[in-house]
């Protein structure tokens, strides 16, 4: 994953109980946002107005687990069924949704935030719980590119294995099976010679037939990364 550079920003935060604490936001080069309470280590930091938030709030999103589904919050991420060729494609789309959400609430706080009272407050931290779920799925979906990139070279190893048989299959069938007859009409044994090779190659051509459709999957599945890549 691309190593974070930030830029961050001191958020004074005044909890309902009055008590004053201090929330750091940070902005990596991809344009993520996250919160936390700790200062990060050296980068600039710039005072901006203050957010009010009621007690309770978490900026602290895990991936929690409910059947086949993964949940950052209360959003649901892409689920990669069996022999799915559209995964990475999914990943790709939601993760541009899900940019736009937190662009969209970031442009809202900053209008927000220049008021305090308490019906502000609770909004506010609506908004930053769920731009904490967009910085949760974003993440996951950074964590997807890197799978992306280890799977695009087994796929490789893959295809070049399966070709590597498929050639070995065709060779064996033509030495031991010769070529397919070619019909002539002047060849009164070419229905003979051609049902003989059919059975000498049947083996063959069920084999073949099997790793022409593990290419032609796998092929599917290297176009579907491709997609992740072309959005970095």
């Amino acid at each position: 994953m691309v190593s974070r550079l930030v830029s961050a920003a001191i958020i004074a935060v005044y909890f309902l109980s009055s008590a004053q604490a201090e929330i750091y936001k940070t902005v990596d080069a991809q344009g993520h946002v996250m919160f936390s309470s700790q200062a990060p280590v050296g980068s600039d930091q710039k005072k901006v107005d203050k957010i009010e938030l009621h007690e309770g709030y978490s900026n602290k999103i895990q991936i929690t687990q409910t059947g086949s589904v993964s949940y950052c919050g209360s959003i649901a991420l892409p689920v990669r069924d069996v022999g799915s060729t559209n995964f990475y494609g999914t990943v790709v789309n939601d993760e541009k949704m899900w940019r736009q959400e937190s662009a969209r609430i970031e442009k809202q706080l900053s209008q927000y935030q220049r008021y305090a009272r308490p019906e502000t407050t609770a909004y506010n931290n609506d908004n930053l719980t769920k731009l904490a779920e967009y910085q949760c799925a974003s993440d996951w979906a950074q964590q997807q590119r890197s799978k992306a990139k280890e799977e695009r070279l087994a796929l490789n190893r893959k295809s070049d294995g399966l070709n590597a048989y498929l050639k070995e299959l065709t060779d064996g069938q033509v030495s031991v099976c010769g070529e397919e007859p070619v019909y002539s009409s002047s060849d009164r044994l070419f229905d003979d010679k051609r049902r003989s090779w059919q059975r000498c190659t049947a083996d063959y051509r069920v084999k073949m037939t099997d790793i022409q459709a593990d290419l032609k999957k796998a092929d599917q599945q290297l176009l579907d990364i491709q997609k992740i890549g072309a959005a970095q």
